[in-house]
């Protein structure tokens, strides 16, 4: 079986100062001691400013790692055109494997016509785009399943499940098929089953938000649902292996 986190941030260089620090080996240790086989990263600082830095910066982490980890690109999308490239060249030349934004953190509105641009180049990049959601006013899960709509090649992935927004996320999965929901740092165990119930195992994914949270809590939560065991593989790590194209 194997098992990838869909879902964790890498503070590389410093990073921003505030922030709970990682490191590659912190990673590599606590895949290993839970029996993580891949874990996807992303930087925090990247969505805020200095995308192209904070992207080489995964990119150098990935490479160290290349079977254990798998790198998603930031962009903000209010830089428009530099934005658009920024992302053809983190895919295109340093072989991110998706995109992760952030509404409420970069301000912006999840269905805003401000992504399109951005999406329709996911579309041609065949990229999946993780999306933070669950966070009034600009996060919320109906919001993010109405851009998902317009672009339905683009597999879209709600973050922590919609936090405490989990009805609403139930909504959009049923409603707009390339739509995900993925676990991390959402405790509503009963939610996550009836998601599986009304629309299948294969629109879960299992993450972490490693390390703003503690992994192993996360998986646990993934290991005592009531489902089946085909169902269990999916969401530990089936779904993003097939979302990923990995073999």
């Amino acid at each position: 079986m194997v098992v990838i986190d869909s879902h964790a941030h890498l503070f590389i260089k410093g990073g921003l100062a505030s922030f709970k620090p990682s490191s590659l080996q912190m990673f590599i240790q606590t895949m290993d001691r839970l029996k993580i086989d891949k874990t996807v990263i992303f930087t925090i600082e990247g969505l805020i400013r200095d995308f192209t830095r904070c992207n080489d910066e995964i990119a150098e982490a990935v490479s160290k790692y290349p079977d254990r980890l798998i790198g998603f690109a930031t962009v903000n999308p209010w830089l428009g055109d530099e934005a658009v490239q920024e992302l053809e060249r983190a895919v295109g030349k340093l072989g991110l494997k998706g995109l992760k934004l952030h509404p409420y953190m970069q301000g912006f509105p999840a269905a805003d016509s401000m992504l399109f641009p951005i999406m329709e180049k996911a579309t041609k990049l065949q990229i999946p785009v993780l999306f933070h959601s669950g966070t009034p006013p600009w996060s919320e899960p109906l919001q993010v399943a109405a851009l998902a709509e317009r672009f339905p090649d683009v597999p879209v992935i709600l973050g922590h499940f919609g936090q405490n927004m989990y009805g609403d996320t139930i909504r959009a999965l049923k409603m707009v098929k390339n739509l995900y929901g993925e676990t991390s740092a959402n405790h509503f165990v009963y939610a996550i089953e009836k998601a599986i119930r009304e629309v299948g195992a294969h629109r879960i994914l299992y993450g972490s938000d490693m390390p703003w949270l503690e992994p192993e809590p996360q998986l646990i939560k993934i290991k005592i649902l009531k489902i089946t065991d085909e169902e269990r593989e999916l969401v530990l790590g089936n779904n993003m292996a097939r979302i990923l194209r990995i073999a």
